[in-house]
């Protein structure tokens, strides 16, 4: 093998990786704060964005239980 076959290809859509930050920093709030509840809440979103799209396209099984 040579060096050229050892190389790996990533592919990002940036459009998913980008969070729009429309929120302001609260009096006496660090700038910590603010960017973890941003990404709480967008953690939130996407797993319910997940769940619907699972919902839509998935075939479920029904288990006996």
């Amino acid at each position: 093998m040579n060096r050229d076959d050892n190389k790996i290809l990533n592919i990002y859509n940036l459009y998913n990786m980008v969070m729009p930050a429309t929120k302001r920093i609260r009096l006496g709030q660090t700038f910590d704060q603010l960017l973890g509840e941003l990404m709480e809440k967008e953690k939130k979103y996407r797993l319910i964005q997940d769940m619907k799209k699972i919902e839509e396209e998935e075939e479920f099984v029904e288990l006996d239980l």
